[in-house]
């Protein structure tokens, strides 16, 4: 029964998406709000023309670009750290095969991550440069 619903669920999302997307395309929340206000920051960004380039949220100098940036460079430190901590766990296993199989399923594991964030950021600036 439960996968019943999700199915049904499921195909619900993918067939109603296509309407919802041009109603949000067309609704402008800061049209009436921005009449008449000078000096407001969401007001300047929606005047200007949003392009790629000059997007405060994910152009070259975006939020959302650094932050993407500074998560990529913490998990990288992180992995490497991680990676350095299952080398000297599997040095120091002593010929243990039950530390030994810790050390090797951490190392895998820091190296999964890695490739899971690498692919992750290369989705989302894929998705970004198709805005």
């Amino acid at each position: 029964m439960r996968r019943i619903i999700a199915s049904i669920s499921l195909l619900a999302a993918v067939i109603f998406s296509g309407y919802a997307l041009p109603v949000y395309a067309q609704f402008d929340p800061f049209n009436q709000a921005c009449n008449g206000v000078s000096g407001s920051t969401v007001c300047e960004e929606a005047a200007k023309p949003q392009t790629t380039s000059s997007n405060s949220l994910y152009g070259p100098d975006g939020i959302i670009t650094k932050a993407i940036g500074l998560i990529s460079i913490i998990t990288g430190i992180a992995s490497v750290i991680v990676l350095i901590i299952a080398g000297f766990r599997y040095i120091t296993a002593g010929g243990d095969p039950g530390n030994i199989t810790n050390a090797k399923n951490t190392a895998k594991y820091a190296v999964i991550g890695v490739v899971v964030t690498l692919f992750a950021r290369a989705i989302i600036v894929f998705v970004f440069n198709k805005l």
